[in-house]
């Protein structure tokens, strides 16, 4: 079955791409891949030696050769296995992108997954779950699985807070205390200037300016 390729409404912004690949190395995995952006990190550093992605929406994994992505996965994340060096990943972050729009309009500055999908997102997605309202369950429960069944060194994680009803919602946190907790080290952080998405309704004027490159380690026996 051959399926229609669609927009992805948050791919990696350029301005992460150098800053994700100053801290890879080796064979990279990005669990949650989206369109396979993951696979333009090879170009800034040749210490990268191949990049597998997953991705559980087709219309976007099968984008993912155009961008140098090496084995591409479709499928659950919960389900991965393997032995990588690195896992670099930019999760959902739980805000109104998560909005279940049905239809993306040619001319709409409103971007959301559903809507550039064209469809429900599929089953065991956290893409349609928002920060505070099922969306730390349903993370956990996929970070849960890949920290036991994938073995790597490192996970380099691009995240961002952003604002709702005027506050901040501090996503960036609560990945900070779930990784320390699960016994990985916190060995760099930066915050990268992005490009954000132009939204619409009360806080539209209101963007958490920058994004966040985290690094987190295994801690080494002896």
């Amino acid at each position: 079955m051959k399926f229609r390729k669609t927009p992805h409404p948050a791919k990696y912004s350029n301005e992460l791409l150098p800053v994700l690949a100053k801290y890879a190395y080796g064979e990279i995995l990005d669990p949650m891949g989206g369109t396979g952006k993951a696979g333009l990190l090879k170009k800034f550093n040749t210490n990268i030696k191949g990049v597998t992605i997953n991705e559980l929406e087709r219309e976007w994994s099968e984008q993912a050769y155009n961008n140098g992505v090496d084995i591409v996965i479709t499928g659950d994340a919960r389900n991965l296995s393997g032995l990588y060096d690195c896992i670099v990943t930019s999760p959902p972050y739980g805000n109104r992108m998560a909005d279940n729009f049905k239809a993306r309009k040619p001319d709409s500055m409103r971007r959301g997954y559903v809507g550039d999908l064209g469809r429900q997102v599929s089953a065991g997605s956290v893409c349609c779950k928002h920060f505070g309202k099922g969306y730390e369950e349903e993370m956990a429960s996929i970070l849960d699985a890949i920290m036991d069944k994938v073995v790597f060194e490192r996970f380099i994680l691009n995240v961002s807070n952003f604002i709702r009803q005027f506050k901040e919602v501090n996503v960036v946190s609560w990945y900070k205390d779930y990784f320390i907790n699960r016994g990985l080290k916190l060995t760099a952080e930066e915050k990268v200037i992005t490009r954000r998405q132009k939204g619409v309704g009360a806080n539209t004027l209101l963007r958490a300016p920058e994004e966040y490159v985290l690094v987190f380690d295994k801690e080494k026996n002896g």
